[in-house]
């Protein structure tokens, strides 16, 4: 198993079998797509498509992880985006996780 999306496809080229990513929560299509086309032997497909899934670890630098995930979540219509105290999204965060989101393939 591999544990960070930007690492999935060398994983997946060195015998991983899967992976286990927090971030993936807000962009499963993202990775199972790095997957499948390799799993389909498309690797110039896969390759384009882990560039893309290798923005989602940059989640981590709008703020605490749980609140960005909630948030992204919550643009997509999944809940609502408040968090349990005192874990809180920083302010002016919103359009930067939005364009995070949309370099992901993310409609928001």
């Amino acid at each position: 198993m591999i544990g960070n999306p930007a690492l999935g496809l060398a994983g997946y080229i060195h015998g991983a079998k899967g992976g286990i990513y927090a971030g993936c929560s807000l962009a499963p299509k993202a990775c199972c797509a790095v997957y499948d086309a390799f799993m389909q032997g498309r690797l110039d497909e896969a390759i384009i498509l882990q560039k893309r899934a290798s923005y989602i670890p940059l989640v981590g630098s709008f703020g605490m992880a749980a609140a960005v995930f909630k948030f992204g979540l919550h643009l997509q219509g999944v809940c609502g985006p408040t968090v349990a105290g005192p874990i809180a999204l920083a302010e002016g965060q919103e359009d930067k996780i939005k364009a995070w989101m949309r370099k992901l393939g993310i409609e928001v």
